[in-house]
């Protein structure tokens, strides 16, 4: 079980525990878009 004072204490510590989690290069998020930001003005 792990304690801490506040919410920053308990991730440093799992961190460190686990060790650093690895962030993913930009190119490997591919391309995001969502059709509810491109309707017409007759539809909204």
């Amino acid at each position: 079980m792990m304690t801490g004072q506040n919410i920053d204490s308990l991730i440093g510590g799992y961190r460190s525990l686990t060790g650093k989690a690895p962030i993913m290069p930009k190119w490997a998020y591919g391309f995001w878009q969502s059709k509810e930001h491109y309707n017409s003005q007759k539809r909204s």
